[in-house]
């Protein structure tokens, strides 16, 4: 989970920094790194049966309606949310339902305090058509290491559906429609690759909002390293992420 990513982090930092190093932090998902910086609101856990109703209610009136809902309660969790991140759009519900509180307005509430100096990059490409043809240069690896033999396992298992957090994925909710004879072998592929450009873009943009945080604009790696390390030479610090 995220709250044991941070917990993990944290202990592996400071044994790093205590053998007088500096740690680096390189990649992964964007929300481990928040909650490693800014830590975890006190929120309520989750309601299986509230979020059971909620999914079946974005069936009935769409993912667009039910993030309108969301803007009613709760404006600033809402712009922060995508209209198409399902899984936070229903979170953020399922917090305000359960306890009557915005998500956003218990975020406010840590009081957690991240204990190092942070120097922060981000590599943005400048081609988006070179960006394009790594994603899918990266799935078509997928599907040749045995990507569809690792869902046709799961799909094998009875507690697990299209709706199971660990299904409702890039990639692994296309194969699981696939196998469920919904889409062809083509579509599938398709739509697992449209589906991680439209990722990649929520990443960015998101990654264009982020505070304190340098923005490498290069496809050459020789140059982003260079322009890192420059930049690293500046401050005295502890991590890098």
């Amino acid at each position: 989970s995220v709250g044991e990513f941070k917990e993990d982090a944290l202990e592996a930092i400071s044994d790093i920094v205590n053998h007088k190093r500096i740690p680096l932090l390189v990649g992964g998902t964007m929300l481990y790194y928040k909650v490693l910086l800014k830590g975890l609101a006190p929120l309520p856990s989750a309601n299986i049966e509230l979020r059971s109703d909620l999914l079946k209610e974005v069936k009935i009136i769409g993912e667009i309606a039910l993030h309108k809902k969301l803007k009613e309660i709760d404006p600033i969790s809402a712009d922060r949310i995508h209209p198409n991140d399902l899984q936070r759009v229903i979170r953020a519900l399922e917090v305000f339902l359960i306890s009557g509180k915005t998500l956003s307005a218990l975020i406010k509430k840590s009081t957690y305090n991240f204990p190092y100096k942070v120097i922060q990059f981000s590599l943005i490409p400048r081609n988006m058509f070179l960006l394009y043809e790594n994603i899918e240069r990266r799935f078509r690896k997928m599907l040749d290491l045995g990507f569809q033999k690792e869902v046709e396992d799961l799909f094998n298992r009875k507690k697990l559906n299209i709706n199971s957090c660990s299904i409702n994925r890039i990639g692994y909710s296309q194969m699981w429609k696939f196998l469920s004879g919904h889409l062809s072998y083509r579509e599938m592929f398709e739509q697992s690759i449209t589906a991680t450009r439209h990722l990649a873009k929520r990443q960015m943009t998101w990654l264009k909002r982020w505070n304190n945080i340098h923005y490498i604009y290069n496809d050459d790696i020789n140059l982003s390293v260079n322009q890192i390390l420059k930049i690293f030479k500046k401050f005295k610090s502890n991590i890098i992420i």
